[in-house]
């Protein structure tokens, strides 16, 4: 097995945790939400690709669409589906447990190995669940695609980032899972660097089918799932840069109250 290489220490000119990249993160995403309010067509037309129109039923009221997103339908595909939900959730888990292992059994602050995980788990804990879920999912209220009018529902198409009514819960912007398989682009640099270039290739496979079949199931448009993968990048860019500016004065506390006990 190659022998894992070690992360250099987060300092402010670590290229993850530099100013320039949040920056850069933040302003990207800006763009690509403002470029999907000004081409609200697209996200109708990427979604109606997926969606097949049927007859209604005499009792539909006049002027109805009716139909479905049949791939939905498809037990094969739930499945991967629900593989590409549990997946990111448990490497979270992981991460927060080997974070909080080397704050306790393995802390050192010179080699400062703490750093990375925490960096990680918050970059988790900020994108995919707080600001994605608890946040914008929450107060958004953008409907599904198979909740709006096109689609053979009663809600209207609203644009991405706009705050509206036509979702009580869970709503449609922006895509959780998407946001949650992005976020395991955190994972490349703890791997053996001869690993790193076919796990990315793997992660981005992983985060493009994982957003495919959120619009290929008319539970997200496509700008949902974008927005939840640029969300995430910020995450991870703001996580990164906040660790790596934690004050050094925390670890000589802590070092200081170990020897007073070692002395008592």
């Amino acid at each position: 097995m190659p022998a894992t290489t070690p992360m250099p220490p987060l300092t402010p000119s670590h290229p993850l945790a530099r100013t320039s990249t949040l920056v850069l993160a933040i302003v990207a995403t800006i763009a690509v939400l403002f470029l999907w309010r000004s081409i609200q067509d697209i996200d109708i037309a990427i979604s109606r690709t997926f969606y097949l129109e049927v007859a209604c039923s005499q009792l539909a009221p006049q002027g109805k669409t009716c139909g479905y997103f049949p791939l939905i339908e498809d037990a094969f595909m739930r499945q991967i589906r629900i593989i590409g939900y549990v997946i990111p959730l448990g490497l979270m888990v992981i991460m927060l447990l080997w974070g909080l292992g080397n704050l306790i059994a393995g802390y050192n602050p010179n080699r400062r190995n703490w750093q990375a995980p925490l960096a990680g788990t918050i970059a988790g804990l900020l994108g995919p669940l707080i600001i994605v879920n608890l946040v914008l999912k929450t107060f958004k209220g953008r409907a599904r695609p198979y909740q709006v009018d096109t689609f053979g529902g009663d809600a209207q198409f609203t644009l991405p980032g706009t705050i509206t009514d036509q979702c009580d819960f869970n709503c449609s912007f922006p895509s959780g899972e998407a946001a949650a398989a992005t976020w395991m682009l955190v994972l490349v640099p703890f791997l053996p660097a001869s690993w790193r270039r076919n796990s990315l290739a793997i992660i981005l496979f992983l985060i493009i089918a994982i957003s495919f079949l959120r619009v290929a199931f008319g539970r997200h448009f496509t700008s949902d799932v974008t927005m939840g993968v640029m969300l995430t990048l910020v995450s991870i860019a703001a996580s990164f840069w906040l660790v790596a500016r934690v004050p050094s004065g925390w670890h000589r506390i802590r070092g200081t109250r170990g020897k007073k006990l070692e002395t008592a």
